[in-house]
């Protein structure tokens, strides 16, 4: 009879039970990354241009004035 009887036992224990509350998860944070700085670019300043004696590129050879002759040559 006993037998009988354990079933719904069970049934009424099992609808008793306390229910545990859920822990709730902590959720990891992130880490931030870093952000790198930019190298700011330095401004070169612009040269004057200066009024100059014309340059060896710009000027016919037979003109160029030098101060040493070269290879001994009459000039």
């Amino acid at each position: 009879m006993a037998a009988k009887l354990q079933p719904r036992r069970d049934w009424v224990m099992r609808r008793r039970r306390r229910r545990r509350k859920k822990k709730k998860k902590k959720k990891k944070k992130k880490k931030k990354k870093k952000k790198k700085k930019k190298k700011k670019k330095k401004k070169k300043k612009k040269k004057k241009e200066e009024i100059r004696a014309p340059t060896s590129s710009n000027v016919p050879k037979i003109l160029r004035p030098r101060s040493k002759p070269r290879n001994g040559g009459i000039h």
